[in-house]
């Protein structure tokens, strides 16, 4: 595995998903919000209450956040000095 995130892959991705936040409806199921009344049939299984907890939590808007938050550090730890 590469030290390297690929940013842009992990955002397009998230700006795919089916928008969040996410709710365990039964114990292992996880589906997106629900929309207008309706569930969507979008949903993940998961293998136990880490794995629920996560898959909820882990919304693609919590991506999209975390994608913007390394960008913007990037941006200040790329900066070229301005003391220079």
């Amino acid at each position: 595995m590469s030290n390297q995130l690929d940013l842009a892959a992990i955002k397009a991705a998230a700006e795919a998903a089916t928008p969040g936040p996410w709710y365990e409806a039964y114990p292992g199921v996880v589906f997106p919000e629900k929309s207008r009344g309706v569930v969507r049939v979008t949903f993940a299984y998961a293998k136990g209450v880490e794995d629920t907890a996560y898959i909820t939590l882990m919304h693609p808007q919590t991506t999209l956040a975390l994608v913007a938050e390394v960008e913007r550090l990037r941006a200040i730890v790329e900066a070229p000095d301005a003391s220079a």
